[in-house]
């Protein structure tokens, strides 16, 4: 007996768990070591204290729970609870405290066993922590994440709630991959899985899925992630493949006329060359006078221009020919099975097209020299077919150079009038006031022709100057004032490229030189303006005033010749307003 005393004292207290016996009111009647050892007392401290020194009550439910005097007393084992327990060296602890009844020396007792988790609950919060971590690098990753078998079944599913592609686990968990995507897709991804498991190298590759109606890009990223488990991660790249693409059409294609450009019509050439295509016709088109429009009407006029052309060219070509923009000016044609009455009959349904075209829009008319040629020999090389045609058009834009600049005259004086920067009526009174005081002057002939010309085409620069602020009712910002003051330049340089009125550029220049030199744009004065500018600007101020203006009412006669003659020696020649008034009353 005493032996197996001894043995359960040893036992007893060789328990790593802290082990107290108490009474019913948890007075402490027996303990071990390892109790001791979480109170740090000593055992005459320890033994007939009271439990609820060391413990908190709320914890030990055991002794509010069941009337001891009832048979369940015997069967009933209260929760286990966790106590966060400071020790008198304040260690924080945290503490797993179990309680039962039992029934010792013919009484009820209660058995309090103390365990430390303090260990593991570290661990706890350290494996949470790395669990938040971990949802947060999930949830920050923009890609869907996939786990399959070598089957093609799907084993976990994670993706952002957020993502717009999100869809529910239930969808794919446990489902072979061709029950869920695409035949030619899962066959793709199951052929990079199995290249995953058995070289254990990193797969990547993109596949394009219709979602709702329209086209999506993905690419996945597949790599082993167990014996025979691979991991995908899937990633949108819809809007890099949309840039990508648009790049690809930026580099094939011309910006302004949606045609292709240069470089691909030269790669297309070089195609032909390399596959020894023949007959293969090409036609090079240029339009006549682009630098023209550009000069006097703008370059938004010139650009509209391009793109009609393209417009009449795509219409006019079956599709499997290819339309390039080439140069500025300059268009190519590429039209395989072709003979020269095709390229005829090609010529002529652009030309017809054009001729419709003109008709309805004299505005801005189109006039184009075309050329051609026709590959017939697969040792010609498609460089000297271009030449041969490009000579050819050029042969023709020489022939035609003078009827298509008429052409494109008659369209800017059509644009003027149309502006209202000239009509009729005012180039007729140009005429006569000028006519009358070059007479008076006994200029020679040459000199009036010139102030008739001037007359006419003196404010031909300002079809390049925005109609906001030609007509303006209100005063003009100095910005604004600049922006006009430059019809001067732009008058000249559209004259000079106009053959027959090159010779007037200077006098479109100069005729708002001031006889005080505070004129525009070469700050000229006295004699040092032409006589046929000197002359011109009176006449045309003098008829500005006693007519309507977008920015003023006209003025009567009497007041129009008082703000000559208050204006002479500063803007006008003192001697010209003379004669010029004594015009008016003859």
């Amino acid at each position: 007996m005493a032996e197996t005393l001894n043995i359960f004292e040893h036992i007893f207290n060789s328990c790593s768990e802290g082990i107290v016996i108490t009474d019913k009111k948890g007075k402490i009647l027996l303990f071990n070591t390892a109790a001791s050892h979480f109170f740090e007392e000593i055992a005459e401290h320890i033994r007939y204290d009271s439990i609820f020194n060391y413990i908190d009550k709320k914890y030990l439910k055991i002794f509010n729970s069941v009337d001891p005097n009832i048979d369940i007393f015997q069967k009933y084992s209260a929760p286990v609870s966790h106590y966060d327990f400071i020790n008198r060296s304040g260690k924080q602890m945290h503490l797993e405290l179990n309680s039962n009844f039992i029934y010792l020396s013919e009484e009820h007792k209660v058995l309090v066993s103390i365990k430390d988790i303090t260990r593991y609950k570290l661990i706890e919060h350290k494996l949470k922590n790395v669990e938040r971590r971990n949802q947060s690098f999930l949830s920050a990753i923009p890609d869907l994440m996939f786990r399959l078998n070598k089957e093609g079944v799907f084993l976990d599913y994670i993706a952002n709630k957020n993502d717009s592609l999100y869809t529910s686990p239930q969808l794919f968990l446990g489902k072979n991959i061709v029950d869920v995507l695409p035949t030619d897709i899962s066959k793709m991804i199951m052929h990079y899985t199995r290249k995953a498991l058995a070289t254990g190298d990193i797969q990547v590759c993109e596949y394009e899925l219709n979602i709702n109606g329209s086209n999506s890009y993905f690419e996945a990223r597949i790599f082993q992630s167990d014996e025979e488990e691979a991991m995908s991660l899937v990633r949108d790249v819809t809007k890099k493949k949309q840039i990508e693409f648009q790049l690809k059409y930026l580099s094939m294609h011309d910006s302004t006329t949606g045609l292709y450009n240069r470089t691909f019509f030269e790669e297309k050439m070089k195609l032909l060359d390399k596959r020894n295509y023949i007959n293969i016709g090409l036609i090079v088109c240029d339009i006549n006078g682009l630098k023209l429009v550009n000069d006097t009407m703008g370059h938004p006029a010139g650009d509209k221009l391009l793109k009609k052309v393209a417009e009449l060219l795509k219409y006019s070509f079956k599709e499997n020919s290819v339309i390039a923009r080439i140069g500025g000016d300059e268009f190519a044609i590429l039209i395989p099975q072709c003979s020269e009455s095709t390229i005829k009959k090609c010529k002529e349904r652009v030309l017809k097209r054009i001729d419709e075209f003109n008709k309805k829009n004299p505005d801005l008319p189109i006039s184009v020299s075309i050329g051609s040629s026709i590959k017939d020999d697969a040792n010609k090389l498609m460089h000297m077919v271009y030449t041969e045609a490009d000579n050819s058009m050029y042969q023709e834009k020489f022939s035609t150079r003078k009827a298509s600049r008429n052409s494109i005259i008659h369209g800017i004086i059509k644009a003027l009038e149309k502006r209202d920067f000239q009509s009729d009526n005012h180039t007729q009174k140009l005429e006569t006031y000028v006519t009358a005081v070059a007479n008076s002057l006994n200029l020679p002939k040459e000199n009036v022709a010139r102030l008739k010309l001037l007359a006419k085409f003196h404010d031909i620069g300002k079809i390049g100057v925005s109609e906001n602020i030609l007509f303006k009712s209100g005063s003009l910002t100095t910005k604004e004032r600049n922006d006009i003051e430059t019809h001067s330049e732009i008058g000249y340089r559209i004259a000079l490229s106009i053959h027959d009125i090159a010779h007037i550029s200077d006098l479109i220049l100069k005729h708002h030189e001031w006889w005080d030199g505070n004129g525009y744009p070469l700050k000229l004065s006295g004699n040092n303006i032409p006589i046929e500018c000197r002359i011109f600007s009176i006449a045309d101020a003098y008829d500005a005033m006693i007519n309507n203006r977008p920015y003023k009412e006209k003025f009567g006669t009497r007041k129009a010749k008082q703000e000559l003659k208050s204006k002479s020696g500063t803007q006008f020649d003192p001697d010209i307003v003379k004669i010029f008034l004594e015009t008016l009353s003859d």
